[in-house]
């Protein structure tokens, strides 16, 4: 990425600069290309080029930007200790050696069936649990099908969202998955296949 003139898509606590997918580079210009990472600057800066079906509709986005934190950093937390040693096995040994870092150990093996793994899947669930009776509000008495964020269309909140459905679907279809989509009458489940016809996945 830093030989294209990327930017980092995000900073670690220590200052160290972090460099992810995905990259644009957008050639308008010629002689001094726009090159963009970071999914939500990305996004943002599509937005404004090509707003034919906006993610941002008119005065949502810093509400939609609080939710985005949100899964961020309550959501998606009690999942880590689940799901990342599951997504280091498969990769390949040089990925997982990116992965881990300059001079880190080696990660931990992903939980066994017990008491540990269903204590960080309650912690998962309480979290779910949590964001369903919010998206609720959206429903009958708030002019909304309570199914999205914001209202009755997809925004960009919802494809975040279903970017850590689609991460317990992929790495753990039959323990994770199974479980979360059975929560919350199985709305997780509805709210992946409402996304499903936008996305790609390989």
């Amino acid at each position: 990425m830093r030989n294209i003139g990327a930017p980092p898509s995000s900073i670690r606590h220590d200052g160290r600069p972090v460099y992810t997918l995905p990259v644009i580079l957008d050639p308008k210009f010629p002689a001094r290309p726009i090159i963009l990472s970071n999914v939500t600057t990305i996004t943002e800066y599509l937005e404004t080029e090509h707003p034919a079906r906006p993610l941002f509709p008119e005065g949502t986005r810093a509400m939609q930007s609080l939710f985005v934190h949100h899964i961020q950093e309550s959501l998606a937390r009690p999942l880590l200790p689940i799901l990342v040693p599951l997504s280091y096995q498969r990769l390949s040994p040089r990925s997982q050696q990116h992965f881990r870092g300059p001079g880190q150990a080696e990660m931990p093996s992903p939980l066994n069936p017990g008491p540990q793994l269903e204590q960080h899947w309650a912690a998962v669930r309480q979290q779910f649990d949590f964001l369903s009776s919010i998206m609720d509000k959206n429903g009958a008495d708030g002019n909304g099908d309570g199914m999205v964020t914001m209202g009755r269309e997809v925004t960009y909140a919802d494809f975040v969202l279903c970017s850590v459905l689609l991460w317990i679907e992929q790495v753990a279809p039959h323990d994770g998955w199974a479980r979360v989509r059975q929560w919350n009458g199985g709305r997780w489940s509805r709210l992946m296949e409402r996304c499903r016809e936008y996305m790609d996945v390989c």
